[in-house]
């Protein structure tokens, strides 16, 4: 019985892990797209460009689990800070 409960338990373990939200490629491409799209500043060339939005999604996965995490907080942003330095990075 106690072996029982216990795989239970390593089971309920490893589904919670499995069901881990997380970023889909078809979520991290959506972001990337536009990401392109919308950051237009005059000093930044494509290249530039690319790697702040590369940046930026590797930052903002960081805070939030899901693309709806962003969509829901978009306007508190916690990793604002994190975008000035992508930002900083990108135009060097």
């Amino acid at each position: 019985m106690v072996m029982i409960h216990r795989l239970s338990i390593v089971l309920s373990c490893c589904l919670l892990v499995a069901c881990k939200p997380a970023w889909r490629e078809e979520d991290k491409k959506m972001y990337l797209e536009s990401c392109r799209e919308t950051q237009t500043t005059v000093t930044m060339n494509e290249t530039q460009h690319k790697a702040y939005c590369d940046c930026a999604m590797v930052e903002i996965m960081k805070h939030y689990p899901t693309i709806d995490e962003v969509i829901i907080n978009k306007d508190s942003l916690q990793v604002e800070a994190a975008l000035l330095h992508c930002q900083e990075l990108a135009t060097r």
